[in-house]
């Protein structure tokens, strides 16, 4: 129905919404297995929202994908029911 052109505005805002939690929840899936360093116990791991790349990054765009990586290790931004 929405490829066939016959959705209303409502029906692609809603898929839209749907896409982005399931988008954020997958960035983060990808970032807690394969980008995050295991941590060691002697001390608590903060997430201080840095990436490899950054140090090449123009101030503007550094600081919207830190903004962007916010949560990025909360399991309860993984709940598919919030």
């Amino acid at each position: 129905m929405l490829l066939e052109g016959t959705a209303s505005s409502d029906a692609w805002f809603a898929l839209a919404e749907r896409l982005r939690c399931r988008a954020r929840r997958l960035g983060s899936a990808v970032y807690c297995l394969g980008e995050w360093a295991e941590p060691s116990d002697d001390r608590a791991d903060l997430d201080d929202r840095s990436g490899p790349g950054d140090d090449g990054l123009e101030l503007e765009e550094l600081r919207r994908r830190r903004v962007l990586r916010a949560g990025r290790r909360n399991p309860l931004n993984w709940d598919i029911d919030r």
